[in-house]
């Protein structure tokens, strides 16, 4: 594996994004860092980095979306003027047809860069966690024709066209809290859900969803450790991580069902995001502020000792 270069966003004031290149042992080195306040999400696209912050603005407690350029040794520049996306705790976006998509957690609605705005209505039965709509992934489907859009609070998963029109919607198990979504292939979805620590699985067929399996990844009594976060599929495998014990759990899909098959420390305290790159898994763990690496073997994860510990204050996610 050549080079690549790697992103991660601290979400602090004065925070930003720190630039790394990973070598093709897994190793990570520090190259530079571009301020800006509390990034919370980042994507990239083309030669575009999009970052989702928390609150830019000046006497406003909206969220903005900034974009970046990427040179070709993976440095960014030429910060574009940041969008207002018209509501509380932005907190994922995606690019869709030429356009920034993304959802507030706190305002309960979605924002397209043209000035579209739709707002989910209503609550779960958790009076703490679900008392209001919170939106917490959008995403394309896995044929592109769609907007996949999870909503913690409501325990569903909306399907919006380009104009944010409703397309259709699905109902997971109460309480369960969907947080994030992966695309299996182009017939299937599943969704970590945050609030029961589960792994959905739906059927995708041009803009409905059904439900296949929900997988719960706790033994009984160990509820309160709940708190499932990011979702990846690799190979004939999802992983996901759980802040509530800080753990990775591996999941085999067989015979289209999905079965728990490791369950790894992640080496840190909370891990908010991962990505894999090649054969190497790169977590984010927000709670103690640090990265740790992983070479990927089916269910076994093996810890790759960096030179020097990767420190990164509230690190959110890695791109």
């Amino acid at each position: 594996m050549e080079e690549k270069d790697v992103y991660f966003a601290s979400c602090v004031p004065d925070g930003g994004i720190y630039h790394y290149k990973m070598n093709e042992s897994g190793m990570l080195h520090f190259l530079d860092k571009v301020f800006c306040p509390s990034p919370m999400y980042m994507i990239k696209k083309d030669r575009m980095l999009h970052v989702i912050l928390r609150h830019p603005f000046d006497g406003n407690d909206s969220s903005g979306i900034v974009s970046y350029m990427i040179n070709p040794d993976g440095k960014l520049h030429s910060q574009s003027g940041i969008i207002n996306t018209r509501g509380r705790c932005g907190c994922h976006l995606c690019c869709f047809h030429g356009k920034l998509y993304s959802v507030n957690y706190l305002s309960g609605n979605i924002f397209c860069s043209d000035g579209i705005v739709s707002t989910h209505h209503g609550h779960g039965k958790n009076v703490i966690r679900q008392e209001a709509p919170h939106p917490h992934y959008i995403g394309p489907s896995p044929d592109g024709n769609y907007l996949l859009v999870t909503d913690l609070g409501l325990d569903k998963i909306f399907v919006y066209d380009g104009s944010l029109h409703l397309i259709s919607s699905v109902a997971l198990p109460s309480g369960s809290g969907p947080r994030h979504i992966a695309a299996v292939d182009l017939g299937h979805i599943v969704c970590v859900n945050e609030l029961d620590c589960s792994v959905t699985m739906l059927e995708y067929n041009g803009g409905v969803l059904s439900l296949v399996q929900t997988l719960q990844l706790l033994a009984p009594g160990q509820s309160e450790q709940a708190s499932g976060a990011a979702i990846r599929p690799y190979g004939h495998y999802i992983y996901v991580s759980n802040r509530g014990n800080n753990t990775i759990c591996a999941v085999k899909l067989e015979g289209g069902r999905m079965k728990q098959k490791s369950v790894t420390f992640c080496g840190g305290k909370m891990p908010r995001d991962f990505m894999i790159l090649g054969k190497y898994m790169i977590c984010a763990n927000q709670g103690s502020s640090t990265v740790t690496v992983f070479k990927v073997e089916k269910e076994k994860l093996t810890y790759v000792n960096q030179e020097e510990e990767v420190f990164i204050p509230e690190v959110l996610c890695v791109c």
